[in-house]
């Protein structure tokens, strides 16, 4: 692995150990405040609480949210909060706080039977498996919500996303792989970006490059509205955009050079908006 390769690396474990640690306290402080309040309210209505059985139901229900925040980010990677596809959008969403819920759910009571059975006692579910299910997901859909919030204003206003952000000069360079070594290429030179597993397939000036990074860190670097996904595994250069055409399937791009590219439907209103904002006919 070239010194390239191992700086990208050892940045993206600082930078999911730093989430890592961001979303562990984050929970462990919410949910200490909501377990310190209910034995507040217990003792206030003159009841002694049971702290086991409390502490238990806290502490399995914040590691089943930690453990679903994951799905949560890579979720919001394919149904992004986009305004141009509302439907789609609340429609992803509603299908993805139905996952969290199960998985939220599944990983508490795992927990809390094993934590029941180290202490010699026997958990059992207090009603059935619908209705448990049923009064979960009324609490984990806020959950569920918050993440997303958070997760979006982390990406738009701290994660390199800010639409507020000034538009790539010429200038601008990136350093890519080549068959021989490494070469530096300029943003404008770039045709589109394709993703292939853990690389970036960069096709510029009729070949193509690769750079080791994931396409949304990609594109938090190549900063402005010349670079929009056409597709999950696609983002063009919208400079380079000479036709939009419909096909059988869907519709494709071509840009510079005669390539013809994918334009999904989850992301063709966006593409078209920000090509319009771009000054292109």
């Amino acid at each position: 692995m070239n010194q390239q390769a191992e700086n990208q690396d050892g940045s993206r474990l600082r930078r999911q150990s730093m989430h890592a640690s961001f979303w562990i306290l984050l929970i462990t402080v919410l949910w200490t405040l909501d377990t310190l309040t209910k034995i507040q309210l217990l003792r206030r209505r003159g009841i002694d609480p049971d702290l086991f059985p409390l502490i238990t139901e806290q502490l399995t229900s914040a590691v089943g949210v930690l453990a679903m925040v994951g799905f949560v980010a890579w979720w919001l990677n394919h149904f992004p909060i986009r305004k141009a596809s509302p439907v789609s959008t609340i429609a992803g969403h509603l299908v993805g706080s139905v996952v969290f819920s199960l998985g939220h759910y599944t990983v508490m009571i795992a927990l809390r039977k094993l934590m029941y059975f180290l202490n010699g006692l026997s958990y059992g579910w207090p009603a059935s498996l619908m209705s448990n299910l049923t009064f979960e997901y009324q609490k984990d859909i806020k959950i569920y919500i918050g993440i997303v919030i958070v997760i979006t204003i982390y990406r738009l206003f701290l994660g390199g996303e800010n639409r507020l952000q000034i538009k790539p000069k010429s200038n601008q360079k990136i350093l890519v792989q080549t068959g021989s070594g490494e070469t530096v290429l300029h943003y404008d030179q770039i045709d589109f970006l394709e993703s292939a597993r853990n690389y970036i397939v960069v096709h510029a000036n009729n070949r193509e490059y690769l750079v080791r990074n994931t396409m949304s860190d990609l594109l938090r670097k190549l900063t402005g509205k010349d670079f929009v996904r056409s597709h999950r595994s696609y983002a063009v250069n919208l400079n380079k955009v000479e036709e939009i055409r419909p096909t059988q399937s869907g519709h494709v791009i071509r840009v510079a050079g005669g390539r013809e590219i994918p334009l999904s439907r989850n992301y063709r209103d966006e593409f078209r908006q920000k090509l319009a904002e771009s000054g292109e006919t």
